[in-house]
């Protein structure tokens, strides 16, 4: 009742889902279907992003396991635009934050395969790890509202 009504918060209903699922009342695949459904392109993003954190907050290592979770927020999060996808990443830090370095890593290995090789045109540089701290500033920056310049 709480998941399908017009009077519930999409945040409140996000957890009801995460609950049932848990439950066993909602299957691995309902789940999926419904987070799909949830944060599809047709949901205004506001409303994708709340259903999102109330499934899975304090939950994120769901993902790890579960392919047709992890497919359904791949999909959601291919479908925002870049203003958008920006202006959720603090939503996804805190749905995330709860990793710990394993469990973090296992998702990274699930979402690209374990072992998975570099996408075809990339390929690893030497001097990599200053690149990345260079641009991990600059993100830094931009999520804190700082002036980027450059």
């Amino acid at each position: 009742a709480v998941l399908d009504s017009s009077r519930s918060t999409a945040l409140v209903a996000g957890c009801a889902a995460h609950l049932l699922y848990e439950a066993g009342r909602l299957s691995a695949e309902g789940a999926a279907d419904l987070l799909a459904k949830r944060l599809s392109p047709g949901t205004p993003v506001i409303d994708a992003a709340a259903f999102f954190e109330g499934f899975f907050s304090g939950a994120g290592q769901r993902l790890i396991y579960d392919e047709g979770l992890r497919g359904a927020v791949d999909a959601w999060l291919a479908s925002l635009d870049e203003e958008a996808f920006v202006a959720h990443l603090p939503l996804l830090r805190r749905v995330f934050s709860n990793l710990d370095s394993m469990e973090r890593r296992r998702l990274i290995e699930a979402v690209l395969g374990k072992g998975a090789s570099l996408p075809a045109g990339l390929t690893p540089t030497p001097d990599g790890g200053e690149a990345w701290r260079r641009h991990f500033g600059l993100l830094g920056k931009l999520l804190s509202g700082e002036p980027s310049h450059g």
